[in-house]
């Protein structure tokens, strides 16, 4: 029933640093003390000796023992100070938003299936769980496959996929190796992950025209369907 708790600790060093927890990437200044911070502390005040915050609670060094990283208060003036925008929502409370049917894959991604691709007649489009950062840029990644290759792109699929990138109104082709070998061509799209969810649902149907009318262009034979590729 407690309303606080105070910890008493020492400050070990303060510098800037690059690190990752399960809320993403981070990169700011860090006040390193050695105090037991534990979970549900994040967002705690640090005070000095005077009662003025130097700092808010963050992380815990999970190698070293009483270690915490807490966001040096320079951070915090700068946030303040900084414009505002909206924090992404969670993207299964953006879906829903939409007129989109979607399923949730085992990985964690959500899928949407389009009319026109897939040896069932549907174009399999995936949306990530989890938002990416890069300091105030909030980013959603949507993307599908168009084929699986067997054998390594020749220059003519190559030099479709880039003609195609360059004329694009958003995203990109990319080719990957997957680990039994096999080629993946897949487009790929990063928008900004407080988009409003009809502009989710048309990127996601974009996405998917573009991924059908190239696999005419390729006029090659999958080896799978985009759900058993993501798998």
């Amino acid at each position: 029933d407690a309303l606080w708790v105070y910890t008493s600790g020492t400050v070990r060093t303060v510098y800037l640093k690059k690190f990752r927890t399960g809320a993403g990437e981070h990169e700011f200044m860090v006040v390193e003390t050695q105090s037991p911070i534990t979970t549900g502390d994040s967002g705690g005040p640090v005070v000095n000796s005077e009662g003025k915050l130097i700092a808010i609670a963050q992380a815990v060094s999970p190698k070293a023992r009483l270690v915490s990283y807490c966001v040096d208060i320079t951070e915090v003036r700068a946030f303040i100070d900084s414009p505002w925008k909206p924090a992404p929502l969670p993207v299964e409370e953006v879906l829903k938003q939409t007129e989109l049917t979607f399923t949730k894959h085992e990985s964690g991604h959500f899928q949407v299936e389009f009319a026109g691709g897939e040896k069932d007649g549907k174009q399999a489009v995936f949306i990530a769980k989890d938002v990416e950062y890069y300091e105030r840029a909030d980013i959603r990644k949507v993307w599908t496959f168009a084929e699986t290759l067997t054998e390594q792109p020749s220059q003519e699929i190559a030099m479709k996929l880039l003609g195609q990138s360059s004329r694009t109104k958003v995203g990109s082709w990319a080719i990957e190796q997957a680990q039994d070998g096999n080629y993946l061509v897949m487009f790929v799209v990063k928008m900004d992950a407080t988009a409003a969810p009809d502009a989710v649902e048309s990127t996601m149907e974009y996405v998917a025209k573009l991924a059908v009318a190239m696999k005419k262009e390729l006029n090659t034979t999958s080896t799978a369907s985009s759900t058993e590729t993501l798998d």
